[in-house]
């Protein structure tokens, strides 16, 4: 007879989760199961939404408590389960894929009373386990040392390891209490730890949980810390924890501010200071001269200059960097460098201009031939990027796609209404502010201090923004949700993309390749002249034909469809039987050239079959151009995207 499972999912506040996460429950191939819903007083409709459920299966038990938190909630719902063999948790606003409970059981053995998952859809953390099974030293020294995922989802307990004080966790710990519970479970054991490496939970990534919300205080940290030492029973691996722990507690210390205040009096004061500091000297721990003063020494002044220090030299630059030869030279060197881009930008406005005043503050994102902005991709999350930020600010946001076409043309309003004429803008500059920003594929850094910007802008007292930008931080951000929000195809376009997938069918992937002008027939929109010889683009093209085969090897089944700005190449990869090309002239939609308006018909097709493809790969070999094309169209369907160097 097969074991049975019990599923434990403590529920509060989850009122537009919690059904979802039934049903993966109920959809488990491993049907052997019992699953308990606790509802710990949840103040939305989740508490009937279990009530409902479990009329309709009698393998689902409901608790209705008082509100007594997620640990309480677990350790009621595990003394229901005295039935059940084995044990997992499950948050009530996450899901599971359909063959988990399968995956775990199988790896249940008279050897092992824990299973875990070393990786969990959504989170990339924690995939450090490369091994089929692992002692129960290393499960406890990972847990401790956090390279093991605290979670109590994604694991199989069995049932024998839970007592009371599994569970025995000061109501005062909202957070952290997961990895407090997984300690004391992994003590229990005295076997050997097997590892899954498949995804066994859906981790539901969303605004909101008492994590985000969380404010750690010194008394917090000090329960914290004893609670971990009393979940370890062996004296010698308390006294290692307590000194491994200290680099740990130092970050803590500076979360609460003790390196940057200067008055530190009242948090020397507390347990956390004093448990922490004779940790340090105990264990003679090393730190530099001026943390250590900084954490040891109560003299205001020494404090003050220390902290202060680092500041000093960024101070006087900044005084010298602000007199005026400086900041007239400043000025020049900037005027210098955007002049042109400045003066094209301002024809048209000025102060005489009539001043047309709305109603609300406005953003009108441009794409014009003023300036070179950037292909299809980087003009769409520049306008996704300023979308954003009006959305959370609550400012109309519209947009003015007049070259190379109309975006009518192919994208219409979904559910923004952000259509305008040129003739309703104000020209106007005291009420007008013209902002660009163009910019290059930077990291994280560049896209938060652009973010910033245009807050910061957008908060002027200007009755509208007249912005031109590629700004791409709207990446960090759901992307499908906000292109969605705004645009649908339009009929023209929908009917493309009809005709391409009855063509082409449902079975596809995609792979891109973006030559500039390396194979002499491409004429890139900024300036590049590379010049190769024929032998030379013979052998790149030959190693990106090798691609492609090794492609259809790894995916038989499936068609490929090949999209390039270099019609050469596309000419001698269209015999093969297996790939697809969509017709149509290449052109480049920041290209300044007047062409007609149906040649960027086939930019459009190849990006919303792109999108549409099972998984989206972007080739990059020797010169070739790392393309946000194929990049930006993953986004929209959320499908995989792979570069292939070579």
């Amino acid at each position: 007879m097969k074991a049975k499972i019990g599923v434990i999912v403590p529920v509060y506040g989850t009122e537009k989760y919690v059904a979802d996460c039934i049903e993966s429950i109920l959809a488990q191939t491993y049907r052997h199961f019992r699953l308990i819903l606790i509802d710990d007083a949840s103040p939305d409709n989740a508490g009937n939404i279990c009530d409902e459920y479990a009329k309709t299966d009698t393998r689902i038990t409901v608790i209705h408590q008082k509100n007594m938190g997620v640990t309480r909630a677990r350790a009621n719902g595990v003394t229901l389960a005295d039935d059940c063999d084995y044990i997992t948790f499950v948050d009530s606003d996450d899901t599971m894929p359909s063959d988990a409970l399968s995956l775990l059981s199988s790896q249940m053995t008279k050897e092992t009373d824990i299973v875990i998952s070393y990786r969990v859809s959504n989170i990339q953390a924690y995939r450090t386990i490369s091994k089929q099974q692992i002692s129960k030293e290393e499960y406890r020294l990972g847990l401790l040392n956090r390279k093991i995922s605290p979670a109590p989802w994604g694991k199989l307990f069995r049932r024998s390891l839970f007592d009371d004080f599994v569970f025995d966790i000061p109501r005062e710990i909202a957070v952290g209490e997961d990895l407090l519970m997984n300690v004391r479970l992994a003590y229990k054991t005295e076997k050997q730890i097997n590892v899954i490496h498949s995804d066994v939970y859906n981790y539901n990534i969303y605004d909101g949980g008492a994590t985000k919300q969380f404010i750690t205080t010194p008394d917090f940290e000090s329960l914290w810390h004893q609670s971990i030492i009393a979940s370890i029973p062996q004296p010698k691996e308390k006294e290692a924890y307590a000194r491994s722990s200290i680099s740990f507690r130092l970050r803590r210390y500076r979360v609460l501010g003790g390196f940057k205040c200067y008055d530190n009096t009242d948090l020397t004061q507390t347990d956390f200071y004093k448990e922490l500091s004779d940790d340090i000297k105990r264990y003679r721990y090393f730190m530099s001269l001026k943390k250590r003063i900084l954490f040891f020494s109560t003299d205001l002044a020494t404090r003050k200059f220390l902290i202060d220090l680092p500041k000093m030299p960024s101070r006087i630059w900044k005084r010298i960097r602000s007199t005026p030869f400086y900041a007239w030279r400043r000025v020049l060197r900037r005027a210098e460098k955007y002049r042109e881009s400045a003066n094209r930008l301002s024809e048209g406005y000025s102060k005489e201009a009539p001043v047309k005043l709305n109603t609300r503050k406005r953003v009108v994102c441009i794409y014009d031939n003023t300036i070179k902005i950037g292909g299809l991709a980087d003009r769409l999350r520049g306008i996704l990027s300023v979308y954003y930020i009006c959305k959370t600010k609550d400012i109309d946001f519209k947009i003015l796609f007049s070259h190379p076409f109309n975006l009518y043309r192919y994208l219409v309003p979904n559910q923004v209404e952000w259509g305008i004429t040129k003739d309703s803008l104000s020209y106007n500059l005291p009420s007008t502010d013209l902002c660009m920003i163009t910019t290059s594929n930077g990291g994280r850094y560049e896209r938060r201090k652009q973010e910033r910007w245009f807050r910061k802008e957008f908060d002027k007292q200007f009755n509208e923004f007249h912005v031109r930008t590629n700004a791409p931080f709207s990446f960090q951000y759901n992307f499908a949700e906000l292109f969605n929000e705004l645009f649908r195809p339009s009929p023209l376009l929908e009917s493309i993309i009809n005709h391409q997938k009855n063509l082409l069918g449902e079975n596809y992937i995609s792979v891109s390749f973006r030559f500039l002008d390396l194979l002499g027939d491409f004429n890139e929109t900024f300036g590049r002249n590379i010049q190769m010889t024929t032998e030379k683009r013979l052998a790149l093209i030959n190693k990106c034909k090798l691609q492609i085969e090794d492609l259809h090897k790894r995916n038989p089944g499936c068609k490929i469809l090949v999209n390039s700005d270099s019609a050469t190449f596309l000419d001698i990869v269209k015999p093969i039987e297996y790939t697809y090309i969509i017709p149509g002239a290449i052109s480049h939609v920041d290209n300044p050239t007047p062409v007609a308006e149906n040649v960027h018909d086939k930019t459009f097709a190849d990006f919303f079959m792109i999108a549409n493809a099972q998984s989206i790969h972007l080739v990059i070999a020797e010169q070739m151009y790392d393309s946000n094309f194929p990049y930006v169209a993953s986004l929209l369907y959320e499908r995989p995207f792979h570069k292939i160097y070579c």
